[in-house]
């Protein structure tokens, strides 16, 4: 299915050439998957009967949710969002939705705590679920990013979400590219659930409904989402991870997983071993020991089969 360009025309999308489609704060063309398209203006349709909507996008970091979830709720808003419209934890969630009017988009982004390791499907998430309880009335649509659709509970993950986008980033010469994803229907998602928590969080049964490209899109307020929420989402990372280290008497977390979070650390605040080691008070080899587990449990991410149906 091709990609539709779009622009803004008295406060609605009309589709258009690439050269005279809305152009986000780098100059790159706005477009959408003509497929995706559809099921975003089914979610607007819901809230226009009244009813809230979420819906998933999950992936490995750094592979684009942020890019392609400010897509949506930008085609979505037509165009009407702030860094309001984007949540980086519990707190900020509950005081968000307080002060965004009915019938927003809100991003809960994947740097919120609340979808940060499989640790979290308890306690934050079922926070979550009786918030999205209370503010029904509100109408909002949730977009949920996360690294691990799999690290959901399964109200979430089934009950409460609509659909799931998935994007694998493919390897190619040595590179990873930004630009296939999956779409898995409500139907799609709930097997996908099922099954692939048999098998290693495996995305190859069912198939996708569609699979499609993205490409990169940063609204004018861009700059200011990476200084404001991506800042207050690794300061929460930070924090909590000098918590669990210092706590004698918590559970320790899976070995790959804290070799993750120092990696996510590194790459975010350009630290060495050791200058990592100071700022969570644990030695460079501790560090060092977690990096070195964490890099041989990634494996590339194998080509997804192509959809056999549009549905």
């Amino acid at each position: 299915m091709t990609d539709v360009y779009m622009d803004l025309v008295d406060g609605e999308w009309v589709e258009t050439t690439k050269e005279n489609s809305y152009k986000d704060s780098e100059g790159n063309p706005f477009s959408l998957n003509e497929l995706l398209r559809q099921r975003l203006d089914r979610v607007s349709n819901l809230v226009k009967d009244k009813w809230d909507a979420m819906f998933i996008i999950d992936g490995r970091e750094r592979s684009g949710k942020s890019n392609l979830a400010c897509a949506c709720a930008w085609y979505l808003t037509k165009g009407q969002m702030t860094v309001d419209n984007f949540a980086s934890g519990l707190q900020d969630c509950a005081k968000k939705i307080a002060k965004i009017p009915n019938g927003s988009v809100l991003i809960l982004d994947e740097g919120s705590t609340m979808f940060g390791s499989k640790d979290s499907t308890g306690k934050a998430q079922k926070q979550l679920i009786k918030i999205l309880d209370v503010v029904g009335q509100k109408n909002l649509i949730f977009i949920v990013c996360l690294p691990c659709f799999f690290d959901l509970n399964k109200t979430i993950a089934i009950r409460r979400s609509l659909f799931l986008i998935h994007i694998a980033p493919k390897v190619l010469k040595d590179r990873w590219k930004r630009e296939p994803f999956y779409y898995f229907d409500e139907k799609g998602k709930s097997i996908l659930y099922r099954e692939g928590k048999k098998r290693n969080d495996s995305y190859k049964f069912p198939y996708p409904s569609f699979d499609g490209k993205y490409y990169v899109f940063k609204p004018p307020f861009w700059d200011e989402y990476e200084r404001t929420i991506k800042k207050a989402s690794l300061q929460q990372v930070i924090d909590d991870a000098v918590e669990s280290e210092g706590n004698v008497g918590a559970r320790p977390k899976n070995k790959n997983e804290r070799g993750h979070l120092f990696f996510e650390l590194k790459n975010a605040l350009g630290l060495t071993n050791i200058e990592l080691g100071e700022r969570l008070n644990l030695s460079s080899s501790i560090i060092s020991s977690h990096l070195a587990s964490y890099k041989r449990s990634i494996k590339p991410i194998e080509s997804l089969p192509k959809a056999e149906t549009e549905l």
